[in-house]
């Protein structure tokens, strides 16, 4: 049997070889096209977010900082009608379903970006809360009593502060062998003139939260000038309201300090343009 020769099978081995190579080369380019279509899409879908986000977030961010120039400004230690009118509303604040409608139902922006979102989300509602309470405080609760502190009384006699309590009680207790704890005051205001009432002074005095007007022995009374007790941060409507004002001034500011960094990321991924066609990875 004659035997054949392999210069006619060498020509069809190299074609079959050549196939083989341009199939996995083709291969990998479909294959690296299809991993590039998918960052481009990543890519471009982030920058819509960032955009859409941008949109939303900045004039938040606005609102906050002029909040901020207004509380600052503000007398800490009186009430300013003009700044609760300001302080109820609440424009400012993002609602956690707002971000995520606005974002398309995910946050794709990036993981430092998503935190200050995140944070900024969380801040704002804390500082509508804070502000609700400042307004419903300085309103309801505590208006009566700030406006007496703040009008322009005297300070002795009639219109004078006075600390009130049970003097009889606190007599007690000084001769007791075991005097216990100090006995509790209230701040009050002196309504009239000294009268003889039981054989000793008495005066009308005033609760200036409740209104209520009483008749109490002057003996009871410590006298208070102003100024002690707008500096004074005990249970007063003054320390409340200063302490409540003093926690609303502290986190505006805090959100104030990243919101513009956080409006600056946004505005970096928004505006980058288009992905490119072809990346190349190291």
């Amino acid at each position: 049997m004659p035997i054949k020769s392999h210069k006619g099978i060498l020509p069809v081995l190299g074609f079959a070889a050549g196939v083989v190579v341009m199939s996995l080369f083709f291969g990998l380019v479909a294959y690296y096209m299809g991993g590039a279509t998918k960052s481009r899409a990543l890519y471009d879908a982030q920058t819509r977010e960032a955009q859409a986000l941008l949109d939303f977030i900045k004039p938040k961010v606005d609102k906050v900082k002029e909040l901020e120039g207004v509380v600052s400004k503000s007398n800490p230690t009186a009430p300013d009608m003009a700044l609760m009118e300001e302080l109820a509303k609440v424009d400012y604040a993002v609602k956690p379903e707002e971000l995520v409608t606005v974002a398309g139902g995910r946050l794709l922006v990036g993981a430092q970006q998503t935190d200050l979102l995140v944070k900024f989300t969380a801040d704002t509602q804390l500082i509508a809360n804070l502000a609700k309470e400042h307004v419903r405080m300085t309103t309801k609760v505590d208006q009566k009593e700030l406006e007496e502190i703040a009008a322009d009384k005297t300070l002795s006699g009639r219109g004078a502060y006075a600390v009130i309590f049970n003097a009889d009680e606190y007599t007690q207790k000084l001769n007791a062998k075991e005097p216990g704890a100090p006995v509790k005051g209230a701040i009050a205001i002196v309504d009239s003139e000294p009268f003889e009432k039981d054989k000793e002074p008495w005066v009308k005095v005033r609760y200036p939260s409740s209104g209520k007007v009483f008749d109490t022995p002057l003996r009871s009374l410590v006298h208070v000038d102003k100024e002690q007790i707008q500096r004074s941060g005990g249970p007063n409507a003054v320390g409340r309201y200063t302490r409540r004002q003093g926690a609303l001034v502290g986190k505006v500011s805090e959100v104030t300090k990243y919101g513009d960094t956080m409006v600056t990321q946004l505005e970096a991924i928004a505006s980058r343009g288009a992905a490119p066609i072809l990346t190349f990875s190291k």
